[in-house]
């Protein structure tokens, strides 16, 4: 690949104004996180279906970090958390679906 930097300020010792060149790596797949989770806010409790054809760990956090639940769920199962005692606000999930690591954020 060759880049070329041009300027319409331009002098004999070349450009006046600072030319900024940026690329990073881009988007080469987009990977869908495969957990579904419902309902969503959360009330009493919480639904964690693995839809896929291998099994799927997570983790479940409050806002502080604080690990609240974890667990793996078989392909094609689903797990049901109690969320009737967690205080109403913002918790973290994060799955691993072989190597495919998803964050996703919950409110209750």
């Amino acid at each position: 690949l060759t880049y070329n930097l041009v300027s319409s300020d331009n002098s004999s010792f070349g450009m006046n104004t600072p030319a900024y060149f940026c690329m990073d790596d881009g988007i080469t797949e987009t990977v869908v996180n495969p957990i579904l989770v419902y309902p969503v806010p959360m009330r009493d409790q919480l639904i964690l279906t693995n839809p896929t054809a291998e099994p799927l760990s997570f983790t479940l956090n409050g806002l502080s970090g604080q690990l609240l639940a974890q667990g793996l769920i078989p392909a094609g199962s689903s797990s049901t958390l109690l969320t009737d005692t967690w205080a109403a606000g913002i918790y973290t999930l994060r799955t691993q679906c072989g190597t495919s690591i998803h964050t996703t954020t919950l409110c209750k």
